[in-house]
């Protein structure tokens, strides 16, 4: 089970809520470089939520790094610099 739960209080949109959730778990060394991230199917099939929102985190999580898509390997976490983790 992926650990992400909505804060229904929030004022965050739902796809921050998740792209600062796996950026936490890439950060404190929950999700380790190298690791295996759920299809975006597969997530949003998991924890609920609509698949486009699953796929912006994503985009928006490659684009700044922290993960890296690769055709028939899947979506994995990259090695995360130590500037880029003091800033969340």
């Amino acid at each position: 089970m992926f650990p992400f739960e909505v804060d229904p209080t929030s004022d965050l949109p739902l796809w921050v809520q998740l792209r600062n959730r796996i950026a936490y778990l890439i950060n404190d060394g929950t999700l380790a470089p190298g690791d295996k991230l759920p299809t975006v199917r597969g997530l949003a099939s998991e924890i609920s939520i609509n698949y486009n929102t699953v796929n912006k985190a994503y985009i928006r999580l490659m684009d700044e790094g922290y993960i890296e898509s690769r055709p028939g390997k899947g979506t994995t976490v990259r090695e995360v610099s130590p500037e880029k983790s003091e800033k969340l």
